[in-house]
């Protein structure tokens, strides 16, 4: 599940929801296209749908945002009709219908902005965050849950997400790991680009990685996924802020994880492939499923093969290998 990342100093985090009960399928695929028409990021999207009751959260920065989110939403009519809603974006046109759920709104799901202070924010993802298998051999264990759980089959990943992305929940780190763990004992030295809660790190050390270097851009989840990993007993890991583009990270790499959004992949693509050392592993994930043919048109070729390809319900993860020989 991501989780927004709020600005440092004192800070506050502003919250919107879209809720309603017994909702329908196309219902919340309307709520869902109401935020991402405002350009909110899909990955950044919390949603919430447990016995009948559904919650779609982002968490803006800007008062500018929220306003225009608002705005938006105050100025729909009604909810487009399942024809419609396939084919085009209809703010109120002709043909939309009334919901007999919300004749007010003419749309059966209600809007709401909360400011949460800091200790709310907190408390609100320890509430909804609990022990949960994560691919083939993991279980994601919150540290205040820690008494719970009971050693089995599975190895234990310690976590506290603090503001940071990668709590384990979100399908695209659910991706990840499944690719991580198929090159199991033969990951070597790892790179975690936008390391995040430093899930990926964790993972990397109990599959059996050597020397782990991780950085994201953003300062705290930076100092989350240290803790993170430190907290798991993982050894020879370094973890730092750095922007993507002007990372002075070098070397190579046996293998680099990357899950980052698919324009971002796309954009750095050359400085990310030359961390990989000549038949070493990429992983890339973020990749929305509409986009994926296009990402693999803009990122397969020299220097890499394509390996594996997992397709989850709304995300897309790439294995790759860099051909030997290439620098």
């Amino acid at each position: 599940m991501k989780k927004a990342t709020p600005p440092s100093g004192k800070y506050s985090v502003i919250e919107i929801a879209l809720s309603g009960q017994n909702l329908r399928a196309r219902e919340k695929a309307f709520a869902r296209k109401l935020l991402l028409s405002c350009r909110i990021p899909e990955q950044s999207l919390a949603v919430s749908d447990y016995k009948g009751a559904f919650c779609i959260s982002c968490y803006p920065r800007s008062a500018k945002k929220v306003l225009e989110i608002r705005e938006k939403y105050k100025s729909l009519k009604c909810y487009p009709n399942t024809y419609q809603f396939h084919r085009r974006w209809n703010w109120g046109g002709p043909g939309c219908h009334k919901s007999k759920e919300n004749k007010n709104q003419g749309h059966p799901f209600a809007f709401r902005v909360k400011r949460l202070k800091r200790h709310d924010w907190f408390d609100k993802w320890k509430r909804d965050y609990h022990i949960k298998s994560l691919g083939a051999k993991f279980m994601i264990v919150p540290v205040w849950e820690r008494s719970k759980f009971r050693l089995g089959r599975r190895i234990p990943i310690f976590m506290e997400p603090g503001s940071a992305f990668g709590s384990g929940y979100h399908e695209t780190t659910r991706l990840m790991i499944r690719l991580l763990e198929s090159l199991a004992g033969k990951i070597g030295s790892f790179l975690d680009i936008g390391c995040g809660t430093g899930i990926l790190s964790v993972a990397a050390a109990k599959l059996g990685a050597g020397k782990i270097t991780g950085y994201d851009n953003d300062s705290p989840s930076a100092l989350v996924a240290r803790k993170n990993f430190c907290t798991n007993n993982c050894k020879n890991g370094t973890f730092f802020f750095a922007q993507l583009k002007r990372s002075k990270v070098s070397g190579h790499f046996d293998t680099v994880g990357a899950n980052l959004l698919s324009k971002t992949l796309l954009e750095h693509r050359a400085r990310i492939v030359a961390r990989v050392r000549p038949g070493g592993h990429l992983l890339v994930s973020g990749i929305a499923l509409q986009n994926f043919a296009a990402f693999k048109r803009g990122f397969s070729g020299a220097p890499l093969r394509c390996l594996k390809i997992l397709h989850g319900h709304r995300w897309a993860a790439v294995l790759y290998q860099k051909l030997k020989g290439d620098r």
